[in-house]
């Protein structure tokens, strides 16, 4: 597999920060955040959330837009989130 480019490690950045706050962000917000161009952070988001390196949070409304836009979001590795339901369910059994 090719090594990741510049426009892929600048958007995985710029999205880390924002996840780190506590948010996705949109891809215009994305690539202002990551200082590329839309037409480049648009076909490379496309290529990262196809290959699981992004995920579509949730939706939000934007001026401008009729449609609710995408906000993007790094996924969670799958050992947190059975981690998480490990837990629950311990939790549970000894609780019930």
């Amino acid at each position: 597999m090719r090594p990741a480019g510049e426009t892929n490690k600048a958007l995985l950045q710029a999205l880390a920060s924002a996840c780190a706050k506590g948010g996705g962000l949109t891809l215009r917000e994305l690539a202002a955040a990551a200082q590329v161009g839309l037409d480049a952070a648009t076909k490379t988001i496309k290529n990262m959330n196809r290959r699981g390196r992004v995920c579509v949070l949730n939706t939000r409304r934007v001026p401008g837009r009729n449609r609710p836009v995408a906000v993007y979001s790094l996924p969670v590795p799958q050992d947190a989130a059975n981690e998480a339901v490990i837990h629950l369910s311990a939790a549970m059994r000894v609780w019930g």
